[in-house]
This record gives structure tokens, C-alpha cells and sequence, in this order.
């Protein structure tokens, strides 16, 4: 699950304020966020998601974005998404850098190992780690070198387990 905003005067450069992805196990029977909104027993119910917009950000129009990356079919993710108009308002005075925009959807492709995935596969089961696709998320502080110098994919050697 990520959860991007786009300022309204961007041009279409969103950023993350938040994600959830594989939370603990394995890729195929581990705890993912959207089944950890819902408690132990979970049946699927609509949960809400609750999260805080960065204090840095400065006041303004933005969109946000609510997603889902559905990976369950082999090889054909599907997006299940939901938009809403914000004003954010407050004494933010903060953007973010370059490093944390991306383009939705151009940010995605099927050239990324986390989208163009089968988790049934014995080899990729068994991972504990899933790099969520897109830069890092932006909560009003500086970007780690690493990512950076690797792209959006994690630190070094994290995208190994998907390639």
C-alpha cells in the first residue's frame, strides 16, 4: 500500500508520505499491510488507514493518492487506487527534493522485479524482503545517500532478492 501527494501545481510529480508493504514472513505467507489494518482475523473488510501528513510540508492544494498493488495473479499486477482533493494548512515551509518525486504512473513498470513478480514461485516464496517500487517516502527530512546512489530500490543488495 503506498500513500502519495501531488502538490496541484506539480505538473504531476508525486511524492510518498507513507507505505506499507511485506510487514514480517515470507512474500507468499507473510503478514502484508493491508491484511495488518484488519487485525488477526481479517475477511477482506475495508479497513482505514490512518496516517499523518509531514508538519514540514508547506500549506497548499495538493491530491492524494491511496494505492494498492495487488500482486495474487502471476505477473499482472493490478492497481486499486482512490483519490481525494487536500488542503493541507499549517506553518510547514517544506517540499520535497527531486529525489523523492516520481510520476504516477511512469514510475511503474514491468522492467521492476516487484511488479513483474510471481509469488508462488519456490525461488521468490521464500523471500522475507519486498522492496516497494517508487522513491523513498518523505517525512520533511533529508534523503538517505544510499538511496540515492542505488535508486529507488533500497540499499545495496536488497534488490538482489528479486532480480
Amino acid at each position: 500500500m503506498v500513500l502519495w501527494i501531488a502538490d496541484y501545481a506539480s505538473q504531476g510529480n508525486w511524492f510518498k508520505i507513507a507505505q506499507r508493504g511485506l510487514i514480517n514472513g515470507t512474500i507468499q505467507e507473510g503478514m502484508w499491510g493491508q491484511k495488518i489494518l484488519g487485525g488477526e482475523n481479517w475477511d477482506g473488510t475495508p479497513e482505514l488507514w490512518t496516517d499523518t501528513i509531514p508538519a514540514a510540508l508547506k500549506p497548499g492544494n495538493y491530491l492524494i493518492r491511496h494505492e494498492i498493488i495487488a500482486l495474487h495473479i502471476t505477473n499482472k499486477p493490478q492497481w486499486n487506487l482512490q483519490c481525494a482533493h487536500l488542503t493541507a494548512t499549517g506553518n510547514g515551509t517544506q517540499s520535497p527534493e527531486k529525489a523523492y518525486l516520481a510520476t504516477v504512473p511512469q514510475v511503474y513498470s514491468m522492467d521492476q522485479p516487484e511488479i513483474n513478480i510471481d509469488v508462488y514461485a519456490p525461488g521468490v516464496a521464500i523471500y522475507t524482503v519486498y522492496n516497494i517500487p517508487g522513491p523513498p517516502v518523505w517525512n520533511g527530512e533529508k534523503v538517505k545517500m544510499d538511496r540515492l546512489v542505488n535508486g529507488f530500490k533500497g540499499s545495496k543488495g536488497q534488490e538482489d532478492q528479486l532480480t
